[in-house]
């Protein structure tokens, strides 16, 4: 895949490359574009579709009240 990216955005990925050189040496923006997909990804769908990473937590008794 190719696509042209402008000015601001070439310079977020510079910052990525940066900040995550520990954990991408080469500094891949493949990998990059990876994970930001995958990261992406999960908050739309947990925004559009309820899905969380972790399930809520229900109480073990129900409440006084009800």
């Amino acid at each position: 895949m190719q696509f042209t990216i402008g000015e601001a955005t070439h310079e977020k990925l510079l910052k990525l490359q940066a900040l995550l050189r520990r954990d991408i040496p080469n500094g891949d923006p493949g990998t990059i574009f990876d994970r930001a997909v995958t990261l992406l990804l999960a908050h739309v769908e947990s925004k559009n579709l309820g899905i969380t990473v972790r399930p809520a937590v229900t109480p073990a008794y129900p409440s006084r009240d009800g």
